[in-house]
């Protein structure tokens, strides 16, 4: 259930208002004699993708993520349009752009649906306007720093190529843009791994809570560490363009744990 709600909020927030598809459908049923035969085919196939997603992607993915409904945003815009167009033609056609600006720039029309789907605790709330809308415009003209990218920087930097790496998560960027060996991520690959050569660096991210951390503790304790600075900052991912990824703050966030080994005896 609680999966459910949370896609639900997702598709009603982002994708299209729960109420906008309501209303086309609630519209195709009062016009269907005499809309086009094309027209009626295709809002009835929109409303059906939307409603056959919002039961398949809550039991066929593995977490709410905006990006598993993101091929139906071209759906959502169509409907959304199709009702503004056609339930305003007869009254007065302007009153279309006022009813666009309000579903593009406000929340209000999605509100009605968050009293059963509430907001997650991620969901950063707009008053007036779409609290997204800001977020895209420090983001467009803004700088953030790329955690992934200053992380490779600082290994090519003091890493030879063939120095192994233990990264707790994260790591599949570190191996298409470095030559060297990367041990752990989120399946704890070879983070133990006794018959091979120990890991020179470890690039370890404290804020990931859902890796197998005894794995990388036992490791981490295995061996003497210089603790090292990257400058990276320690959030969860380096790129996760989903709403919830963009919640934490990079300019705030503590550093990365970083550290070469020490050869000689263990602590």
């Amino acid at each position: 259930a609680s999966r459910f709600l949370e896609n639900l909020f997702n598709m009603n927030q982002f994708i299209a208002p729960l109420l906008v598809v309501v209303a086309a459908g609630v519209l195709l049923k009062i016009r269907w004699p005499e809309l086009p035969v094309m027209e009626r085919r295709l809002v009835l196939i929109g409303c059906g993708i939307i409603g056959g997603l919002l039961v398949w992607v809550p039991t066929a993915t593995p977490a709410t993520f905006l990006r598993y409904f993101i091929p139906a945003v071209p759906v959502g815009s169509l409907l959304a349009a199709w009702v503004l167009v056609r339930g305003c033609e007869r009254w007065k056609p302007q009153a279309a752009w006022a009813g666009a600006a309000v579903l593009i720039l406000t929340p209000w029309v999605s509100l009605p649906v968050q009293l059963v789907a509430r907001s997650p605790e991620w969901c950063q709330s707009g008053g007036v306007f779409r609290a997204e809308l800001g977020m895209m415009v420090s983001r467009v003209f803004g700088h953030r720093p790329d955690p992934n990218r200053m992380v490779v920087e600082w290994l090519k930097q003091n890493a030879a190529p063939t120095d192994e790496v233990l990264v707790n998560y994260e790591d599949v960027p570190l191996m298409f843009y470095l030559p060297n060996p990367i041990r752990g991520g989120m399946a704890a690959f070879r983070a133990e791994d006794d018959g091979k050569t120990p890991p020179r660096f470890l690039v370890l991210r404290r804020s990931v809570n859902f890796v197998h951390w005894p794995a990388f503790e036992r490791e981490l304790n295995r061996y003497s560490w210089e603790p090292m600075k990257s400058g990276a900052p320690d959030v969860v991912w380096g790129n996760n363009p989903d709403p919830m990824g963009q919640v934490e703050d990079p300019d705030k966030a503590p550093g990365v744990m970083t550290g070469r080994r020490i050869d000689g005896p263990s602590r």
